[in-house]
């Protein structure tokens, strides 16, 4: 669940929602309706790559406030 979590928010700051499916893959959605179905983390990523059309930088400074926002309180 907490894999799940993090997924989400991470997802969310490229506008993308992800789903877990069956326990064994994941669901990645576009605002436009695009969709893929994805089996491990690596294809995540490039996932959100493409329905996005951009990479996630983990280092860009609103990745990191986006991130710190959602955990703000959890700690």
């Amino acid at each position: 669940m907490a894999q799940a979590r993090a997924l989400a928010m991470i997802c969310a700051h490229a506008g993308i929602a992800v789903r877990d499916w069956m326990l064994t893959s994941w669901i990645l959605e576009d605002r436009a309706g695009g969709a893929l179905i994805v089996e491990t983390l690596p294809e995540v990523w490039e996932g959100v790559a493409r329905l996005s059309g951009r990479p996630i930088d983990p280092l860009d400074d609103a990745f990191i406030a986006h991130m710190e926002a959602g955990t703000a309180g959890t700690r």
